[in-house]
């Protein structure tokens, strides 16, 4: 790895990567686990995030359509059930 990222550190977060990039006696070029680039030279690049509030009303979304049909599997297996011992109790499947 120390031949791969050169003298650049990775980080866990935002503030671990300042610390690294700013702090005397450290000054190392730190990224992100997200992609967030800070330079002790002052340059600061961002990593490709989806904005928080869109990402939790997509999920949000998502999971209701999921939720939808799911109800509606289930309520197809209830009627097949009731078809299934209707069939049953007739004589008709034995």
């Amino acid at each position: 790895m120390r031949y791969v990222l050169g003298k650049t550190m990775v980080c866990k977060d935002v503030d671990a990567a300042k610390t690294c990039a700013f702090t005397e006696g450290i000054r190392a070029k730190s990224v992100t686990m997200d992609g967030d680039v800070f330079d002790p030279a002052g340059t600061l690049t961002g990593g490709s995030r989806a904005p928080s509030s869109n990402s939790i009303l997509l999920t949000f979304g998502e999971l209701m359509d999921k939720r939808h049909e799911l109800e509606g599997k289930e309520a197809l297996l209830r009627e097949l059930k009731v078809c299934r011992v209707w069939e049953y109790t007739c004589g008709i499947m034995q």
